[in-house]
């Protein structure tokens, strides 16, 4: 009998270091102590394995104990699985002030009411590539403007391309449109320094390659020009199969907006299917606010990438707290002790970091998200092509990929890289070019002088921005031998 006091005490002890270690990913706990609470789960672990060994090997010597044994274990695994679970339930009930989930927070409906009423600063809401760079916008927070045709420029561009001008035509994501630096620091404008060019930041933070590509066909081909530069890094692999901006985070409450977005998927035949804009006009967001929970299931039908909420309340809570980070540490952890092991045995053989398998991962091959945005890349090609310009792919890495370049670990977006070499495209991984100009001790320059915060630092654009008139330069050269 004792069993029914000590189980249920030992598995609260348990629930609640794995609470610690999933809902935080041990950030709430100083780091002192995150390896002790490690240690302190195993163990608790493994004392309740034992306990439970020992109550089922003493109920076969004893066969009439077996009910009170049996009752034992299953309170003491249960009571506390449902006080997690009720715990949980009040939990994201008193985050959502009481919401489900599927609905909108106060910040979602104050965006829905400002693109109802079409209220602005930099960006603008479009009924065919959910957001734009507003003509004549200013950003906050950093010197960013617009000029009347909305690109991201202090000047007017003619659609004729100006006579002896070399004109590069650039659509992308926030990388690509240079978020956290000025105007006078983009590399689109420190390539135009070079002399006799001209570089068109089409760039929007927060695109995906869906709306690059759209960008290019709706608003970019009225533009006489040489080449046309398809800007991508990691995450907008994941963004081009998205119908809702909220979807892309683990818990969709924590974005601050509501933005529909066109979006990208296969058909039958395995052809490419650019949908539009889920959320076009005015009348979309006030149906939205007028009945979100239909909407947002609605939207989230069309998202490939969208999942449901988990069938408990515990395992909701772990998802939108943890979400990727688990994965992610997980696979930092396997690969650091496969490393450590070939150290140990003096092993020469390279070990890289595999990725899960499965749909959510866009950078396997095996994905319908991987397919997709292959199918985008031949469609950009083939479209720049059609409009008698040069198409050139600029993938321009994160945070992220250069901390593996730095340990020695193969880049994630290897596979599209490969796809894009073996089709002849002209691609470049701006990885190289920042690593020849600026190295570091670990192969490249550490991360404080290569970001603001999460994009480039001037130094880094202009290293692009130098290099890229080069590259432009030689591929007009080619063009006219």
């Amino acid at each position: 009998m004792s069993y029914i006091w000590r189980l249920p005490v030992l598995h609260a002890l348990v629930a609640w270091i794995a609470g610690v270690a999933a809902f935080g990913s041990f950030s709430q706990l100083p780091s002192a102590l995150r390896w002790g609470v490690r240690l302190l789960l195993l163990v608790l672990v493994i004392h309740a394995v034992s306990l439970v060994v020992r109550a089922v090997r003493g109920a076969m010597a004893r066969p009439r104990s077996a009910v009170f044994v049996g009752l034992a274990i299953i309170i003491g695994a249960g009571i506390p699985y449902l006080c997690a679970e009720a715990a949980s339930w009040f939990w994201l009930r008193a985050k959502s002030g009481g919401r489900g989930p599927f609905a909108l927070t106060e910040a979602q409906v104050k965006a829905a009411e400002d693109i109802i009423a079409g209220h602005s600063q930099y960006t603008m809401h479009s009924r065919e590539l959910g957001w734009v760079v507003k003509p004549g916008g200013k950003a906050t927070g950093y010197a960013a403007k617009a000029n009347a045709q909305g690109i991201r420029a202090d000047r007017e561009y003619a659609l004729k391309k100006p006579d002896g001008i070399v004109r590069a035509l650039c659509f992308g994501d926030s990388f690509t449109h240079c978020d956290e630096v000025a105007n006078d620091q983009t590399w689109e404008h420190y390539a135009e320094q070079t002399g006799g060019m001209e570089f068109l930041n089409f760039g929007v933070g927060g695109y995906g390659m869906t709306q690059a590509l759209l960008r290019y066909l709706h608003e970019g081909r009225r533009f006489e020009t040489d080449v046309v530069i398809l800007g991508c890094m990691s995450n907008d692999v994941r963004r081009s199969v998205n119908a809702y901006y909220p979807f892309r985070l683990t818990d969709p409450s924590e974005s601050p907006n509501v933005m529909g977005i066109p979006y990208s998927t296969l058909d039958a035949s395995g052809g490419l299917v650019l949908n539009p804009n889920p959320l076009p006009d005015a009348d979309a967001y006030r149906e939205l606010l007028a009945n979100p929970g239909k909407r947002l299931r609605e939207l989230s039908r069309l998202d490939l990438l969208f999942h449901p909420a988990p069938p408990t309340p515990m395992l909701t809570l772990i998802k939108s707290k943890a979400g990727d980070e688990i994965t992610e540490a997980w696979s930092d952890f396997s690969f650091q002790m496969q490393r450590n092991f070939n150290a140990v045995i003096k092993s020469k053989s390279r070990v890289t970091k595999e990725l899960p398998i499965g749909e959510d991962n866009v950078f396997d091959t095996r994905s319908p998200v991987f397919t997709i945005n292959l199918r985008l890349f031949d469609r950009f090609v083939s479209e720049v092509k059609s409009a008698g310009a040069k198409p050139l792919i600029l993938w321009l890495p994160g945070r992220k990929d250069f901390a593996r370049q730095r340990e020695g670990r193969e880049m994630v977006y290897k596979p599209f890289a490969d796809y894009l070499k073996a089709k002849s495209y002209d691609f470049i991984d701006v990885m190289d070019w920042i690593a020849a100009d600026l190295p570091g001790e670990k192969g490249v320059a550490p991360d404080k002088e290569l970001f603001v915060i999460s994009h480039y630092s001037p130094k880094v654009n202009q290293v692009i921005g130098h290099r890229i008139a080069d590259h432009v330069r030689e591929l007009i050269a080619g063009k006219q031998r």
